[in-house]
C-alpha cells in the first residue's frame, strides 16, 4: 500500500502517521519502503503502529479496524481528551 500510493505526501512537517499493519516495530523498519522511512525522517514524523485487524479480533469488534484505527488517532492527535471519550462511549453502550 505505501509502495503504490502516496500515503505520506501530505504530512506537515512535524505530523503524525499512524500505520495500520501486522509487523512488530523491528519488521517495520525492515519492510518499511526507504523512501517512506526517509520522508518520515524529513517530516520529523511522529510513526506509529498498530494491528488493528488483530486488536478488532482479540475485542469482539470483528473486522471494524477504521474504529479501531479512528480511536487510535483521536488518541494521538489529542482531538478529545481520553476522559471524555471514556464518558461518552459508556453512555453509548
Amino acid at each position: 500500500m505505501l509502495v503504490q500510493y502516496d500515503m505520506i505526501g501530505g504530512l506537515r512537517n512535524g505530523g503524525t502517521f499512524l500505520l495500520n499493519c501486522i509487523w512488530d516495530k523491528d519488521e517495520v523498519v525492515k519492510y518499511l519502503p526507504n523512501s517512506v522511512k526517509k520522508q518520515l525522517a524529513t517530516k520529523g514524523a511522529k510513526f506509529y503502529t498498530l494491528n488493528a485487524t488483530k486488536l478488532g479480533e482479540e475485542i469482539g469488534l470483528g473486522n471494524r479496524t477504521n474504529t479501531i484505527m479512528q480511536s487510535a488517532f483521536f488518541k494521538l492527535a489529542d482531538v478529545i481528551d481520553f476522559a471524555t471519550a471514556q464518558k461518552i462511549y459508556e453512555r453509548l453502550c
